[in-house]
């Protein structure tokens, strides 16, 4: 172990602090005793739009990752808020331009990643909106888009993508946050 760093108590002292690269490296890789270090985390947005005139919402089927039905979404970018991403995911995928997003919560996943047993976080922060202009391009590399009824789509589950079912409660309801740890089901708050 290093000497640690020793900041100067007076300007007699020389210099402002004395410290090796190796003890200032130690001191920043140290972990306080009992606080676990940030998870590896993953931000995403999921945005639900609703044509004010008909009821009906956008659906993407899904045909890369998350394969099946799903709202149009995607991950947050570096330098950009959440919200930031929403309008352009879905911008990007449908070709709608999106405003007056609405928070619906978010969901998110916990688990433990082999081989070093680090944890890894996903956070889907879900929006909805009725506010939306623009052409919408009914098929693009993500997958194809079409406009259905709240109703008609509860009786496509076994279309949905993976987890999209416990997304509803947080939609349609009074739930805020849904979360999922490792194999568990999701706990609802």
């Amino acid at each position: 172990m290093s000497t640690p760093c020793r900041f100067a108590t007076s300007p007699s002292e020389e210099g402002d602090y004395a410290c090796s690269i190796e003890a200032l490296a130690e001191a920043q890789n140290a972990e306080p005793e009992g606080v676990n270090k940030m998870p590896n985390i993953t931000l995403t947005t999921m945005v639900m739009i609703q044509d004010p005139t008909t009821g009906e919402v956008l659906v993407q089927d899904r045909l890369l990752s998350w394969k099946g039905f799903a709202f149009p979404g995607g991950h947050v970018n570096e330098g950009e808020s959440v919200y930031e991403c929403a309008v352009r995911e879905v911008l990007e995928e449908t070709g709608l331009s999106v405003r007056d997003l609405q928070s619906c919560g978010m969901l998110h996943y916990s688990w433990h990643e082999a081989p070093e047993g680090k944890e890894k976080r996903y956070f889907v922060f879900l929006y909805k909106t009725s506010v939306f202009s623009g052409k919408l391009i009914p098929e693009m590399e993500e997958g194809r888009h079409f406009w259905i009824s709240v109703e008609a789509l509860q009786q496509q589950k076994q279309r949905f993508s993976p987890n999209f079912a416990n997304y509803f409660s947080l939609f349609f309801g009074e739930q805020r946050e849904a979360f999922k740890l490792e194999d568990r089901e999701f706990v609802y708050h």
